[in-house]
């Protein structure tokens, strides 16, 4: 198994989105280097960025640093090519785990390991994050999804099961990669994760995401 951070240099929406404060002096990526340091060795974990300056992040890690080729740091490359790009151009292994900073809530990796090495690669070529809801949607022509309007409206509990899926981590087989590269394989095993995600996407999710680590944090040491 190898695990790969994508790690771009630059953000728009967040500047400095991967590298700055976070939480007491770490960054989302440290927190993450952290959390799959405890479950792999730090010779296949890999940070992916278009910045060669990151390579001192990755030294500071342990870990290694890969830096991608220029068509795979475009906006305009499709992220299928990216993650079956930077995977190839790692050491072969049988499969592969793309692990997203921008979502540093997610703590359940050994969960995902743990079934991923049980899991049939026969029925399998991947295992991808999502997570359960039941919300009030409406589709794009404002009609209501799975309940309605008017007295016989749903209670919320009653909703029909829907899942979001932020990409927050995946394992792919190296067949799949190299057939696709897609996040999702052509046969997921779907993990469906009940901690609360928040996808880091603008300055919003970034203040918000910070303050629900900070409880989460204070409340595991009993703060």
């Amino acid at each position: 198994m190898k695990a790969v951070i994508p790690a771009k240099g630059t953000s728009t929406r967040v500047p400095e989105k991967n590298f700055r404060d976070f939480y007491e002096g770490k960054s989302i990526i440290d927190i993450l280097a952290e959390k799959l340091l405890k479950l792999l060795p730090a010779q296949d974990i890999y940070i992916s960025s278009d910045d060669n300056s990151v390579a001192k992040i990755a030294d500071k890690l342990g870990i290694n640093f890969h830096l991608r080729d220029e068509y795979l740091t475009r906006n305009s490359t499709p992220m299928n090519e990216v993650v079956q790009g930077v995977c190839l151009q790692l050491p072969m292994d049988d499969a592969y785990m793309w692990c997203q900073a921008t979502e540093p809530l997610f703590n359940e990796y050994d969960k995902c390991l743990k079934i991923w090495h049980d899991l049939d690669k026969s029925k399998y070529d991947s295992l991808a994050v999502c997570y359960p809801i039941k919300r009030f949607l409406l589709d794009q022509n404002h009609k209501p999804m799975g309940f309605g309007f008017g007295p016989w409206h749903n209670c919320s509990q009653d909703l029909p099961q829907m899942y979001q899926l932020n990409f927050t981590m995946g394992i792919l087989t190296r067949d799949w990669i190299e057939k696709c590269g897609y996040h999702v394989g052509g046969k997921p095993y779907w993990y469906e994760s009940e901690q609360f995600c928040i996808d880091i996407d603008d300055m919003d999710d970034w203040e918000l995401a910070k303050m629900a680590y900070q409880y989460k944090m204070n409340k595991k040491e009993g703060n």
